[in-house]
């Protein structure tokens, strides 16, 4: 197990501060394709779920550094994303100021009016995003309240059943799978490591589609996306499990 804690529960503005101080980090991976993860696991399984969805007004919660952003801007009328910190904001406006169709607003979901959206989205996704959020409650009413009924909400989190294998905790005596546990640990990807510590919030499967169920969300599809073997190939090791959980819900 590599340098992994369990952590007191921080609020979002702890969390904010770990996301600017890792910025940089985070686009040179994402720019120089290092995250292998996101270029050919999570983006295209996030894209596909999205097909057939009116993406006339695109909500991209928690966007970071803009990268899933310029992916979806092609097939989409607008984009908006949201998110908190102002350093992965200011990456993300330099990486798609081409974009004409891109803005950003500087906050976090649960703060976001309609107004400043200019109207309710037609669709939205979280890309790793929920695993961050400290109160899932309040995040689901918030995406609640910024989507028009019908739309279409995808999100990508850490798989919860398989993701403390992977980084080594799932034995330690703390852990226990049917709670919500913060943890702290050096952000790291497959191909690449950093040391600026981040923590993510794991919590059971149920508890997703239980919390979002109870704010008036229908689960539609479900996917636990593995790489092709030609993929896999460029990893440092074989996936022995899902790493990722992608779900797909319609507001009703």
């Amino acid at each position: 197990m590599f340098d992994v804690l369990n952590s007191q529960p921080k609020p979002l503005a702890d969390l904010t501060q770990q996301w600017d101080q890792l910025a940089k980090e985070r686009a040179r991976q994402l720019s120089s394709g290092l995250d292998i993860s996101f270029s050919k696991v999570v983006a295209p399984t996030a894209l596909k779920l999205l097909q057939g969805a009116d993406l006339s007004a695109f909500l991209d919660i928690g966007s970071g550094t803009g990268h899933f952003a310029t992916l979806v801007s092609p097939l989409a009328g607008s984009v908006i994303g949201v998110e908190p910190s102002g350093a992965s904001v200011e990456i993300a406006m330099h990486l798609c100021e081409s974009r004409t169709n891109i803005r950003f607003i500087q906050a976090a979901v649960e703060d976001v009016t309609v107004t400043q959206l200019n109207g309710l989205a037609s669709a939205a996704t979280a890309i790793m995003v929920m695993m961050a959020a400290p109160d899932l409650g309040r995040f689901a009413a918030a995406v609640n309240a910024l989507l028009r009924s019908n739309s279409t909400f995808v999100a990508v989190i850490p798989h919860p059943c398989f993701w403390p294998e992977y980084w080594g905790y799932a034995n330690a005596e703390w852990y226990d799978y049917t709670k919500e546990i913060f943890v702290e640990a050096p952000f790291k990807v497959s191909r690449d490591q950093t040391s600026i510590r981040t923590t993510h919030i794991h919590r059971p499967l149920s508890q997703y589609l239980s919390t979002f169920a109870n704010h008036g969300f229908k689960l539609v599809a479900f996917e636990e996306p593995i790489p092709e073997e030609s993929v896999q190939a460029v990893y440092p090791e074989p996936w022995h499990f899902p790493r990722f959980a992608a779900l797909k819900w319609i507001k009703e």
